[in-house]
């Protein structure tokens, strides 16, 4: 996608991470992009003439309903296919620790 085309909300890959666009804006002839990543949502910037093209990852959203948890995986329930997937990792930051927690009290939530 051409820098000049990007908008926020976009989807760009910056520094070869998959980044959400928050901002952009023209300075001194050139389009800076600043985006978070989608994963770890740390901020990248990036400046390029108009004309430069970025790529853009293909993102796809997809729920699953936490099924177990144990001490090294969890345990996801597809909500489209209906299929168990047990070889996940959970995140070992603050959002881990509160699923963890809510799974714990049997608590509903949404991340």
């Amino acid at each position: 996608m051409e820098c000049s085309a990007i908008q926020k909300g976009n989807y760009v890959v910056i520094q070869s991470r998959p980044c959400c666009v928050d901002d952009v804006t023209k300075e001194k002839g050139k389009i800076v992009v600043r985006a978070s990543d989608i994963f770890t949502k740390k901020q990248y910037v990036e400046s390029n003439a108009p004309n430069a093209k970025m790529d853009v990852p293909i993102v796809r959203r997809e729920e699953f309903q936490l099924a177990d948890i144990d001490e090294s995986r969890w345990v996801l329930f597809s909500m489209v296919g209906g299929s168990l997937k047990d070889d996940v990792p959970g995140p070992e930051n603050e959002l881990g620790k509160e699923i963890r927690r809510r799974h714990e009290k049997s608590e509903t939530a949404s991340f």
